[in-house]
């Protein structure tokens, strides 16, 4: 599929909603993988949407979007940490300036 790059945080997000809800409605394709943020923008928007891997620019935008649309996607459910949120962008950024930008 021919898709104008790269690709702007508003139709990430619309994909990762996408995405997301194969992962949570019954009989959807990925009901039998995890559903955090990361491992859907990294990986499974490109499957799913037939594009090629989002750069890593891109990756850091839908991790935003996802982020926005609700902190709590992104986040492992064994973390206990008391800024749980914050911690798991950091992780998942890679820097604490992207993940204060996040936020």
């Amino acid at each position: 599929m021919s898709v104008p790059r790269p690709l702007p945080k508003s139709v990430l997000k619309k994909m990762f909603l996408k995405v997301l809800h194969e992962h949570k409605r019954p009989g959807g394709c990925y009901t039998d993988r995890g559903w955090y943020a990361d491992g859907i923008v990294r990986k499974t928007i490109a499957e799913f949407f037939k594009i090629d891997p989002l750069t890593e620019d891109e990756c850091t935008e839908g991790l935003r979007a996802a982020v926005v649309f609700s902190p709590i996607l992104v986040c492992k459910p064994l973390q206990k940490q008391k800024d749980f949120t914050f911690l798991c962008v950091v992780q998942l950024c890679g820097s604490k300036t992207q993940a204060a930008t996040a936020l």
